[in-house]
């Protein structure tokens, strides 16, 4: 399947600029990652909730000065609910031009995990409604998914407009012993890293575990390792109150019989990575810019987010136009001339 990084980690990511005293500057051979996986299933030996992993942030995204949509991500304390230690609640809402239309993308995922952040199952739902001047059509994919008997299943359904509903039953994916994480419950490994005796950032280890990216488009899952450092803040765009970055990187790899499998990475790849800074009490602090893209980001209280604010198409769609247009200028900048005609 193809690899993606799904929208809510990039709107929550920050993107590294440079290197830092720390990093690790050089791809990990086959010795290195055995230990990092190890450190990893170190780390996440957990029995209950760990306070300083229970994370919610949340972003505007704008086009321009216009509102566009949101995402906001809340860890909590599961207090028991499904069994589970950790909450993990994800809400998606923007909206993009289409031709003369305009689409409306919302998305709602519940997913629930064990002490070690290892998914135990949950629900999603994405909303696609597509406006015209004159009508509107919704379509609606959900998606059950449980994890029990070392299998993860997925129940799918599929309703368009009043077409019947479609149900689609995949089998059961065997995980091998592989306890994976959903992606945008990584975040919490910052606070459990620094719990462990003799940590310090930019100097510890390394550690390596599995994650679980649904995508939040519900059509598939992809598992993958993710490489983790924590890093002081010595970079100059670091935020002033940041006192921690948790480095990511995601790297090739497969299930198979022994678990996890990890590929060595190419060099060439090392350089792709996403950056979260976190202050002292393990609150993200900064979000810069997403770069390849119009969308802008502003980091918000997660507690007072209105979920429901009125967008206004038009003027979204004025501005994405003017963005487009300045982005396509300054291509035009870098292309080379030609040649004249004889």
């Amino acid at each position: 399947m193809k690899q993606q990084m799904p929208l809510l980690l990039i709107a929550l990511s920050v993107l590294a600029l440079a290197a830092q005293a720390g990093d690790i500057l050089t791809p990990p051979g086959a010795v290195e990652l055995r230990q990092a996986l190890d450190r990893g299933k170190n780390l996440r030996n957990q029995t209950g909730v760990v306070s300083e992993a229970l994370v919610k942030v949340a972003v505007i995204l704008k086009a321009g000065d216009q509102r566009c949509g949101y995402t906001l991500v809340k860890i909590e304390d599961a207090r028991g609910e499904f069994g589970a230690v950790y909450k993990l609640t994800e809400r998606i809402k923007g909206c993009v031009p289409r031709g003369v239309d305009m689409e409306v993308i919302e998305y709602i995922g519940t997913l629930y995990m064990d002490a070690d952040l290892a998914l135990r199952g949950g629900s999603q739902m994405t909303t696609k409604t597509v406006i015209s001047a004159k009508s509107s059509e919704k379509e609606t994919v959900s998606a059950e998914i449980t994890v029990k008997g070392g299998e993860m299943s997925w129940i799918k359904k599929d309703k368009r407009a009043d077409d019947p509903e479609f149900v689609e039953k995949p089998d059961p994916v065997k995980l091998y012993g592989c306890r994976p994480i959903p992606h945008n419950a990584l975040i919490c490994l910052a606070a459990m890293a620094s719990k462990e005796p003799g940590f310090k950032a930019g100097v510890s280890s390394p550690f390596c575990v599995p994650s679980l990216d649904t995508g939040g488009t519900i059509d598939s899952f992809l598992i993958q390792p993710a490489w983790l450092e924590t890093l002081s803040p010595k970079d100059k765009n670091a935020n002033p109150a940041a006192k921690l970055f948790l480095r990511l990187r995601i790297l090739e790899g497969s299930l198979n019989e022994k678990g996890m499998g990890v590929e060595p990475p190419a060099a060439e790849s090392w350089d792709d990575w996403l950056d979260w800074q976190f202050d002292g009490s393990f609150k993200i602090v900064s979000l810069p810019n997403t770069p390849g893209t119009y969308i802008t980001s502003d980091l918000v209280d997660a507690d007072t987010i209105d979920p429901d604010a009125k967008m206004d198409f038009p003027k979204v769609r004025a501005a994405m136009e003017i963005l487009e247009a300045k982005a396509q200028k300054e291509k035009d900048k870098d292309l080379p001339t030609p040649l004249p005609q004889k």
